[in-house]
């Protein structure tokens, strides 16, 4: 019986002991582990300050205004400006509150709620998105983000840098502190692009439907707060089905958000995409605009290679075209001088300077539709 109990004992203590160690053993991890946490966190926000110690200034002035960029031939003639800044600003008070709500429904739904300028909920989503498709198919951005972006920065894709990203933070914070949400939201609605030259959503009513903001109808309203995210791939003239499906993607936003009603929802998703659109004019862009098209498309997309914004940059931009080669070029494509098999075929050329390597005329093909950077053959 003694030697039972003092068998026990020495057992219980032994058990004891190894409970004590596993223990030990436990709390060290978790030290270790908090440490790493610690410093990972510590180390963030010391790379976060150094980025953002660099960042722009921004000023309301900047946030009201939009942005253009103006082309010069090597002679320092002035050619013409990309945009051309056409613009209708709308007060927040003349901005109807359905185009609010079609905006953060579909752009940032927790935009009201949320009182950093940047939402981590939904950066963390985006990530996960984005590791699942393996690419960007989610943007993490909030509203006041994107207004940053928009002002200050590049929208290149080749800019999304982790410098960039906590600069932009940084920015957004700074303006969600300065300005009221629905002074954030008039800067955005009066700063996104629209296509053909057009900033603003007030720009947009007018130059689509002719109309102010105020007297839209509920599809016309969600085409207009959809289309900043692809303007040119979601244009109504040119692609109606890619409209109607972005169009319907912020209706959907908005029912699901308790914007809009059921039957509201399925009145406007049966309307045509057409309904109201101005007839589209042949004659809204200049000649030359469209004769240099394909030669600017190749300026902005090396400009945007550069890291600089030509919509929003206010650049100076000197090229190497030479508009009577440039003409003549479409000249020989379009007016029937040249005879090509059928209306069908098509055509692109580049010409060269043989002394520098510059290129000073660019064809992208013969009997294009009117439509700012559209397809070029050339390259």
């Amino acid at each position: 019986m003694i030697e039972d109990k003092n068998t026990m004992r020495r057992e219980s203590r032994r058990n004891y002991q190894k409970r004590r160690s596993t223990n030990s053993k436990t709390i060290k991890i978790v030290k270790w582990i908090f440490l790493i946490v610690l410093l990972l966190v510590v180390s963030g926000i010391g790379l976060f300050a150094f980025y953002a110690k660099d960042a722009p200034n921004i000023n309301q002035d900047q946030l009201q205004s939009g942005g253009t960029s103006s082309l010069y031939n090597n002679d320092g003639k002035f050619l013409l400006s990309l945009g051309s800044e056409k613009r209708i600003y709308v007060k927040n008070k003349d901005i109807p509150q359905l185009l609010k709500d079609a905006v953060v429904s579909v752009e940032d739904k927790r935009f009201y709620k949320d009182k950093l300028g940047v939402d981590p909920i939904r950066i963390v989503g985006s990530m996960l998105t984005n590791a699942k498709s393996n690419s960007i198919a989610a943007g993490g951005s909030t509203i006041t983000q994107q207004l940053v972006k928009l002002t200050v920065f590049s929208t290149a894709a080749s800019q999304r840098t982790l410098k960039r990203k906590a600069q932009e933070a940084w920015l957004a914070v700074k303006v969600q502190h300065e300005f009221s949400k629905d002074q954030i939201l008039e800067f955005y609605i009066n700063k996104v692009f629209m296509n053909y030259g057009n900033y603003g959503m007030g720009t947009a009513a007018n130059y689509y439907y002719g109309k102010s903001l105020k007297k839209l109808d509920l599809a016309q309203i969600a085409l207009i707060a959809g289309m900043p995210n692809a303007p040119v791939a979601y244009d109504p003239y040119l692609y109606p089905q890619k409209a109607k499906y972005r169009r319907n993607i912020v209706l959907k936003t908005m029912l699901q958000n308790e914007k809009i009603t059921k039957d509201e929802y399925n009145q406007a998703v049966n309307e045509p995409i057409t309904h109201g659109l101005k007839k589209r004019r042949a004659d809204n862009e200049s000649k030359i605009r469209k004769i240099d098209d394909p030669y600017i498309k190749e300026v902005t997309s090396e400009v945007k290679s550069k890291g600089f914004d030509p919509y929003n940059d206010n650049l100076k931009i000197t090229i190497n075209i030479d508009q009577k080669a440039q003409n003549k070029l479409y000249e020989l494509a379009n007016n029937g001088s040249v005879p090509f098999t059928n209306n069908k075929m098509q055509i692109g050329a580049t010409v060269i300077d043989p002394n520098n390597g510059h290129v000073v005329a660019i064809l992208g093909g013969r009997h294009l539709p009117s439509v700012q950077l559209g397809l070029d053959r050339a390259v």
